[in-house]
């Protein structure tokens, strides 16, 4: 198993570095760069003299050759230095530390429920194929998983969060004007209702994917023959599926675990952005439109290092699942 570990680790370090040159190239072929962000933005580009222009992209070595700025980048990764935000002057380190928890609540959360709501959910349509209920149960999730969140988060703003119609949710931000002047159980009542609609805006289309998954490995574990043969000993149903089919069947969901990880991160933009959430997706979208290269690097390198950490997890719960996987043996 250590061996294994050691393995994954390593192979970890050049997929990250293909991850990171696809993104540095990509970005700087990008129409636009710092300079021109700039000046389209706060300064007028009237205010600002050829040779300040010139100074600016000396300072940010923007003129050095793709392989040099690319090796420079490189080289303070290697000391953990993900460089300085050009926008705010702040160290892209300090910022991510700040914003990565309040992601990595929203999508935990969110995570976390799609899994409570989902394999249960699969399991009985499973196991009550062609019913009615497993026939309205895939159309409700199949519309779900059709609606886009920016489109169904923008309807939730509009209809219940106090405009024109209902004032049921609240849409901006994590906390109330009058936090701070909470008791302790209010200030936790009150982040955990303005995280309901972001949460359940992150994780409504992984939820019909998820059940779908469990039903679909459900369907082939119980046409298994030691399912038969569990059946033919007189077992209850309730036991033959929870106890034997189940686990089994878990497989194809691990297997889609590490996929919705970065699915979850990519939507924190449009979902942190929508509802005003100070997290990692909001500094995406403000690093992608001020062309703020450190930021969108260092983002893109921590999210890539979840996603294949996340997917070190769960190669490694498969033999948690099925006792025949053993990393430890040849």
């Amino acid at each position: 198993m250590l061996s294994y570990l050691t393995r994954r680790l390593l192979l970890m370090i050049p997929a990250l570095l293909g991850v990171t040159l696809v993104t540095f190239v990509v970005i700087h072929l990008a129409p636009g760069d710092p300079v021109s962000a700039a000046m389209g933005g706060e300064m007028q580009a009237d205010a600002l003299s050829s040779q300040a222009i010139e100074h600016f992209r000396k300072e940010m070595h923007l003129d050095d050759p793709l392989l040099v700025q690319y090796g420079r980048w490189i080289g303070r990764l290697a000391t953990l230095d993900l460089g300085t935000s050009w926008r705010t002057g702040r160290s892209v380190g300090e910022q991510l530390a700040e914003r990565l928890p309040v992601t990595m609540a929203l999508g935990g959360a969110s995570l976390f429920l799609v899994y409570l709501i989902g394999l249960p959910l699969g399991v009985m349509s499973a196991v009550r194929r062609g019913s009615l209920g497993d026939r309205a149960t895939t159309l409700v999730l199949f519309v779900l998983y059709s609606l886009p969140s920016f489109w169904v988060g923008t309807l939730a703003i509009l209809l219940l969060g106090g405009g024109r119609y209902w004032d049921w949710i609240p849409v901006q931000g994590l906390r109330s004007p009058d936090y701070e002047s909470m008791s302790a159980m209010g200030q936790i009542r009150d982040v955990l209702w303005h995280g309901v609609t972001p949460v359940v805006m992150l994780g409504y289309a992984s939820l019909a994917s998820v059940s779908r998954y469990m039903r679909t490995g459900m369907l082939d574990v119980v046409r298994q023959d030691y399912v038969r043969t569990a059946r033919a000993k007189g077992l209850s149903e309730r036991v033959v599926i929870y106890k034997h089919a189940l686990r089994n069947s878990l497989i194809p969901i691990l297997s889609h675990l590490g996929t919705m990880v970065p699915f979850l991160l990519g939507g924190t933009v449009i979902v942190e952005r929508l509802f005003g959430i100070p997290g990692m997706g909001q500094l995406m979208f403000q690093a992608i439109l001020a062309r703020d290269y450190s930021l969108i690097m260092g983002i893109t390198t921590v999210t890539a290092l979840l996603t294949m950490l996340a997917i070190l997890v769960t190669d490694l719960l498969y033999a948690v699942v099925d006792p025949r996987i053993s990393y430890g043996k040849k």
